[in-house]
């Protein structure tokens, strides 16, 4: 059941700008919305039932992470289906996760307008919103809902200059890689 993301059909670029102790504490992090993935929303709509809300947040980029990751609390609020379950590895150890698909934006940040968007099986973390409850942007605090692993990662090009406090972030099509 674990589908590889859609390709990336654009080469946009993100640029981030944190203070440095901002960076270092908050981790890198992109301004993303949550929603259903197209098929989902077509079973919806054939069934006369309301599309769910998309949910926008912050998502942090883990290269830690093998795959890309969803609060479970948004998978639910979504009432995305569930493909099955995966095993991760964490710093934790081995756990069991639901597998969901889900429609991801990335956004840039100063004007809310997406950048890049993608539809990938995505694993459910129940802890993610807990563990980043205290990270702040600009002074503000921010909703951290998802993680950004390596399944949408490999597909990029990242600048991480953390003196500057400055993450550059630059989405490759297959064919320029």
């Amino acid at each position: 059941m674990n589908r590889a993301p859609e390709p990336i059909e654009q080469t946009p670029r993100i640029a981030t700008r944190y203070g440095s102790a901002e960076l270092q504490d908050g981790g890198a992090m992109l301004s993303a919305v949550w929603s259903v993935p197209r098929s989902l929303a077509e079973q919806l709509t054939a069934a006369g039932r309301p599309i769910p809300s998309p949910v926008p947040c912050a998502i942090l980029l883990d290269t830690g992470a093998n795959n890309t990751c969803i609060c479970a609390s948004v998978a639910k609020r979504l009432g995305l289906g569930h493909l099955g379950e995966r095993k991760s590895h964490t710093a934790n150890g081995e756990i069991v996760s639901g597998s969901y698909r889900a429609q991801l934006e990335l956004c840039n940040a100063s004007t809310g307008e997406p950048v890049i968007s993608v539809e990938l099986d995505v694993v459910a973390a129940r802890n993610i919103a807990h563990a980043y409850k205290k990270v702040t942007r600009n002074g503000s605090p921010v909703e951290v809902l998802g993680l950004l692993g390596r399944d949408v990662l490999r597909s990029t090009r990242m600048l991480y200059d953390g003196a500057a406090g400055v993450v550059v972030i630059e989405f490759r099509t297959e064919a320029a890689e």
